[in-house]
């Protein structure tokens, strides 16, 4: 009896030991494997996509060793438009990220399906472009109201783009636009880069669209109101003090309708820069004000423009 559990207890040690090297040969061989590879991430939107890069295959939405250097990249999945793209390898962020275009019926059911996939490769496309942005808003979005909606979306950067840009898009009539924006901007603690945003306006029709061109005055608000005599003539506006910072003002006016029980407000936003003995408008007046149109200004400069508001 004792024979027989010393002989079990000795198999017991060899297949140990003989398991201990096999696990060192698998890694010595996994290391040999992806010796001098790069732990590169690749997500291609709808994730069923199958993606090459050079001869071989690679799984999509997931990290990948590939050796460093230039490559084609083709992405395929039926009822899509093919992907054709040049990489190199490693890239700044050792990444790739795309969108498949949709060419019939069946692929557009396929894309609805997928819609968590495309905005997942949105996501990683826009924090490569903008890494501190971080998308926190997204928590306390969508917002919707009978009187106006906010919510995040993914399009393409430009018409035939395969890479995707996140917007805030804001829906409501032009007399709910400010509730809507002092809506968005009440996060403006929990988010402090929300200027950082591409924030749009559907379907808002500018009134400052024309400007006439006018002497210097000193004062910013009288430049705006002869710059804009015209359309300010037509409505009855009130403005704000400026706010400064450096040589920028922006400058903030609303006009206001009576409605008999309360005055509604419509709030539009201007950026100026002293130069000298000169103004130059930076923005034609908007009612928010971000970096997509304001690139070289600070955020928390524009904040402080979006914070301001004429009515109550």
């Amino acid at each position: 009896m004792e024979k027989t559990e010393k002989r079990k207890r000795a198999w017991l040690r060899v297949i140990l030991n003989l398991l201990i090297v096999l696990a060192i040969i698998g890694l010595v061989y996994l290391r040999s494997l992806i010796a001098g590879k790069e732990y590169f991430f690749i997500s291609y939107a709808p994730f069923s996509s199958t993606v090459r890069i050079g001869d071989k295959y690679y799984k999509n939405n997931s990290y990948n060793y590939i050796e460093p250097g230039e490559y084609d990249l083709i992405v395929e999945r039926e009822h899509f438009a093919t992907v054709i793209d040049h990489i190199t390898i490693p890239n700044e962020f050792n990444s790739a990220y795309g969108a498949l275009e949709s060419i019939d019926d069946e692929g557009d059911r396929i894309a609805a399906e997928a819609t968590k996939d495309y905005q997942q490769v949105g996501k990683g496309l826009a924090s490569e472009s903008s890494p501190k942005l971080e998308y926190k808003i997204e928590q306390y979005l969508p917002i919707q109201n009978s009187l106006y909606k906010i919510a995040g979306n993914f399009t393409p950067e430009f018409e035939d783009s395969d890479k995707l840009l996140y917007s805030i898009n804001i829906e409501a009539g032009d007399v709910y636009i400010d509730s809507a924006v002092k809506k968005l901007f009440s996060f403006i603690d929990k988010d402090p880069a929300l200027s950082a945003y591409d924030i749009r306006l559907l379907n808002y029709e500018n009134p400052f669209a024309e400007r006439d061109f006018v002497s210097f005055t000193d004062d910013p608000i009288e430049y705006v109101k002869n710059t804009y005599d015209t359309t300010i003539e037509e409505g009855d506006y009130i403005f704000t003090d400026t706010i400064k910072s450096g040589r920028y003002v922006g400058v903030v006016m609303c006009s206001n309708k009576n409605t008999g029980s309360s005055t509604i407000y419509k709030t539009s936003r201007v950026i100026m820069k002293r130069d000298g003995d000169n103004w130059a408008i930076l923005s034609e007046p908007y009612p928010i004000l971000t970096k997509t149109s304001l690139p070289d200004l600070p955020t928390t400069f524009l904040n402080r423009v979006n914070l301001v508001n004429c009515g109550a």
